[in-house]
């Protein structure tokens, strides 16, 4: 049996811990702080495959969503996944583009609609409609988002109990252990040593202080995100819309804005530069 050290116990983590359980590994999932304190309990977790070309990109995404729906019929439920679809409006300016990029994606399959102000209101009815004005607004039926902790929560406690893995919390890995150009395990903060035939480095944005001294530095961009209470009344009730809503500001050097509600009732805002 290949014995596997999995670094991280965030979304991606999680993941791999749980397929690689099942395939046959022995697992131990390595975790510095605790599952999903990472980058993934701070994604905003949408599920799409809205703005990504090239098409094989773009396939790749769309795989994932299917994938993520799939997990219904492996785990009974999902509660970590939450569907409804997607909303976005564009600055006037940018509807040329917007409208291009909708063509595109129904010619690769792809559900994307406009709906009207009612249609909005249906969906999302505390969306004042002043704020969208006489913009169009597409709606993206199949996309979703997922509550990161849960999911991988979910994963790492069927990991354990149907498979056998080891998850340990506050074992933060400082070095690979290395014979020649081999890994052969990891070193922690602690100066304790796990042995491995193979080591997956699920560590995110801090990929590279867990492979300090195997010599490969790995560019990883850290993540913008962050959560906060609902402040204004417009926000106060959960939509209808899983993905949230998508509003694209008319300079090209602002960030635009995404939100949505997560599993607790927070208001999660996402922004994304150019």
């Amino acid at each position: 049996m290949m014995k596997t050290i999995v670094i991280g116990a965030g979304v991606m983590g999680a993941s791999v811990a749980y397929r690689l359980a099942q395939a046959g590994a022995a697992v131990t999932v390595l975790e510095a702080t605790r599952i999903g304190g990472g980058t993934s309990g701070i994604s905003f977790a949408w599920t799409n495959a809205h703005k990504k070309p090239p098409k094989p990109y773009h396939d790749l995404n769309v795989a994932g969503m299917k994938a993520h729906r799939a997990l219904a019929d492996e785990f009974g439920a999902t509660p970590w996944w939450h569907g409804g679809g997607s909303l976005e409006w564009e600055a006037e300016s940018d509807r040329t583009a917007q409208a291009e990029n909708i063509e595109q994606l129904r010619s690769w399959g792809y559900a994307a609609e406009w709906i009207t102000l009612r249609q909005v209101q249906e969906l999302e009815p505390d969306i004042d409609p002043a704020t969208i004005g006489d913009a169009p607004v597409a709606f993206f039926p199949e996309e979703g988002w997922l509550d990161p902790v849960v999911y991988a929560h979910a994963m790492l406690s069927a990991a354990r109990l149907r498979h056998g893995a080891n998850v340990i919390c506050g074992a933060r890995v400082v070095d690979l252990i290395m014979a020649g150009d081999r890994v052969t395990g990891v070193r922690l903060a602690d100066g304790a040593q796990y042995e491995a035939d193979a080591v997956v480095n699920c560590a995110g944005r801090w990929t590279n202080e867990a492979t300090r001294d195997a010599g490969q530095p790995v560019d990883a961009a850290g993540a913008r995100s962050g959560a906060a209470r609902p402040t204004a009344a417009a926000l106060d009730r959960r939509g209808r819309t899983g993905g949230g809503a998508h509003r694209h500001p008319a300079d090209p050097w602002r960030p635009s804005i995404g939100h949505r509600t997560d599993a607790a009732d927070f208001r999660l805002l996402h922004r994304h530069h150019p």
